[in-house]
């Protein structure tokens, strides 16, 4: 059965406009559900909000391949930085309240993290410090001026190597 799609003109503008693009490669007439799904989900590969497990899973390949869809997408580098940086808050929350003598699950709690990403940062948390923790929030400061115009440098390329210090792993020792 086909899909109507919603039928007021500015939010189907504003919600189908990507995939209204790809959708007209199909044959005319009515669209099914998985021709939409498919489109849809073509044209939604890169979401700023998976940044932070990103980051988190320490997958670097899979980081750069992100940001360089969300540079391509138009993303705001204001909001890339701050699913990155506010990664990085919450764990240095989580170490703040480790090293106050909290449990994990407590200081997790107090830090507001909920959920699946629980599992990640419990996972995670033991591979950082609070220098690295302090080093990369004046990382990202930087990189919010440069957003601002306050200072050089190519935001981007910052926002890439903030996030690749923060989910490099250590070294295994030999």
């Amino acid at each position: 059965m086909p899909t109507r799609l919603n039928s007021s003109p500015t939010k189907s503008k504003a919600i189908c406009s990507p995939p209204t693009r790809k959708c007209r490669k199909f044959p005319s007439g009515a669209l099914s559900f998985e021709q939409i799904k498919e489109s849809v989900l073509d044209v939604a590969r890169f979401d700023v909000f998976d940044l932070g497990d990103i980051v988190l899973s320490g997958d670097a390949a899979h980081l750069a391949r992100v940001l360089d869809g969300l540079q391509g997408e138009g993303a705001a580098a204001p909001l890339v930085l701050w699913s990155i940086a506010e990664e990085i808050r919450a764990v240095g929350r989580v170490l703040a309240g480790l090293s106050g003598g909290r449990p994990l699950q407590q200081a997790m709690r107090d830090a507001r993290i909920w959920g699946p990403r629980q599992k990640l940062i419990e996972r995670n948390v033991g591979r950082f410090t609070p220098s690295q923790i302090e080093t990369a929030l004046v990382h990202a400061a930087r990189v919010d001026r440069m957003i601002k115009g306050l200072a050089r440098g190519d935001v981007w390329d910052e926002l890439l190597q903030l996030g690749l210090r923060f989910s490099r792993r250590p070294a295994k020792a030999a």
